[in-house]
């Protein structure tokens, strides 16, 4: 999908430093054009313009280079008007008609949109539904009619499609603002929380059933649809008659309603191993539903905290003063001042579910083993008699042995007439030998005399030549300098 990039030059007037008077005057023409009125005057725009105050000081001068800039930027068209000059001198002057382009309409009425955005309401409508599923029943009919019907209907149709989801995203975009979990905490939400809930459960009732209805007529339309249904939409976009060089691409205009279908569909039923998206709103009202009774609860239980119970407290007294023993004491003072000495423990089980309605004694129990946190306590060992280890210390003497014997055989048959060269090794060594190379040069480098010995006792001087040779090891190659290493006789 190719990104578009192109810069919005009819939204410039938003954002410019002269801002407010640009606004000002794009108001005025969207306000006339609502009302048909659309080619104004200069001087019929000016006129508006003075009847607020702030513009005041504003002169004719000053709009004619405003209403050439919006002109510039693609806001406004410029029409002359010829039919009233009548001198050389009104030819030069350039009266002009202006009227606004479709895209600085369409980015006007955007404003107002945001403007009005925290005041308009949206609700869970659920007749969106039923004209949705009344659409899908009759597509066998629609197919079977003219061109202008069939468009028609699939325009309705993406019509309530797209109120529907619109207005349940920004219905349900409120529960999720600060000033909407602020008001859920506070005590005035207790009188709304019984209302609320059966909104939203109504709706979620009424989803279910529909959602079933129409996810069964996608279905059965699918082939419908592909094979014939759309291609009668494209002819019946394309019959439509367009004013200017306005020429729609064929090819587009199917992939445009292929999406649409696709997105129609995944509203209703799960494709891809993703969730439909009438499921995640379920989740998403249950999950609202259930916040609404917690925040409810948490306000009664603060609401009832600094309720006096002195008679309540009364009452026990007395019943502790009729118990026949203390054994009954205890029971009563449990009942009342709770358990007195309390260990709390904390279990790391991870839970196989997260339905709050399932009781924890259903779940599997956790086994965790108690030990004392006292300094002096030592866990008491077994005793045990001593095992003789002979025959273990013989045989892992042997292989120490062997082991150190197969290495000295290895670097022996590198040594020729008692020295060592690193750069004549041209087989593949191992690992360990290399390590056992390594530690010699390492050894013999820490001290000035540059000698060392080996852990087999041979005493050795070490060399180092101009350049660097390479070391063929199993595990990779190593560059290191022309070293040479000579023992003694």
């Amino acid at each position: 999908m190719a990104i578009y990039q192109n810069q919005v030059l009819e939204s410039s007037y938003l954002t410019a430093p002269n801002y407010v008077t640009y606004r000002s005057i794009m108001r005025v023409m969207f306000l006339e054009s609502e009302q048909m009125n659309n080619h104004l005057y200069k001087e019929e725009i000016f006129q508006k313009l003075k009847e607020d105050s702030e513009f005041q000081d504003y002169s004719l001068e000053d709009m004619r280079q405003d209403l050439d800039q919006l002109v510039t930027w693609g806001n406004l068209i410029a029409i002359q008007d010829p039919g009233t000059v009548h001198t050389i001198a009104e030819y030069k002057n350039r009266q002009y008609r202006y009227s606004m382009s479709e895209r600085a309409i369409e980015v006007e009425r955007m404003t107002i949109r945001l403007e009005n955005l925290e005041i308009e309401t949206s609700s869970l409508s659920t007749g969106y539904f039923q004209r949705i599923e009344d659409a899908l029943k009759n597509a066998e009919k629609v197919n079977s009619l003219s061109l202008q019907e069939i468009n028609e209907w699939w325009h309705l149709l993406q019509d309530d499609f797209k109120n529907l989801d619109l207005n349940y995203k920004s219905y349900l975009r409120e529960f999720y603002s600060a000033d909407t979990m602020t008001l859920m905490k506070s005590v005035e939400f207790i009188l709304h929380k019984d209302k609320l809930i059966q909104y939203l459960q109504t709706f979620i009732r009424q989803m279910q059933l529909k959602s079933k209805r129409i996810k069964s007529q996608i279905s059965t339309i699918q082939i419908l649809f592909e094979t014939s249904l759309m291609n009668k939409i494209v002819k019946s976009e394309m019959a439509i008659p367009h004013l200017g060089n306005k020429v729609q691409n064929e090819e587009l205009l199917k992939e445009s309603i292929q999406k649409k279908w696709i997105s129609f569909e995944k509203w209703f039923i799960a494709i891809d191993g993703h969730k439909a998206e009438c499921e995640r709103i379920l989740d998403i009202t249950n999950e609202i539903i259930r916040s609404v009774i917690e925040n409810a609860n948490m306000i009664v239980q603060l609401s009832n905290y600094g309720v006096s119970r002195k008679d309540d407290y009364k009452q026990f007294i007395q019943m502790f003063g009729n118990c026949s023993n203390i054994n009954d004491a205890h029971c009563l003072s449990a009942h009342v001042f709770g358990i007195q000495n309390v260990e709390h423990f904390r279990m790391y089980q991870s839970i196989d579910t997260e339905d709050i309605k399932k009781s924890a004694y259903i779940q599997e129990c956790d086994v965790v083993q108690l030990q004392s946190h006292s300094r002096n306590y030592r866990e008491k060992r077994q005793r045990q008699g001593v095992v003789r280890r002979t025959m273990d210390k013989i045989i892992a003497l042997q292989e120490y042995e062997e082991a150190a014997n197969k290495k000295k055989s290895q670097v022996y048959q590198y040594i020729k007439n008692n020295r060592l060269c690193i750069e004549e090794i041209h087989d593949v060594i191992s690992p360990d030998l290399r390590i056992s190379i390594l530690q010699w040069i390492s050894l013999a480098n820490m001290n000035t005399s540059k000698t060392g010995s080996t852990e087999f006792g041979e005493k050795y001087i070490l060399r180092r030549e101009k350049g660097n040779c390479v070391l063929h090891c199993e595990d990779g190659d190593i560059t290191m300098p022309r070293y040479i290493l000579e023992f003694e006789k």
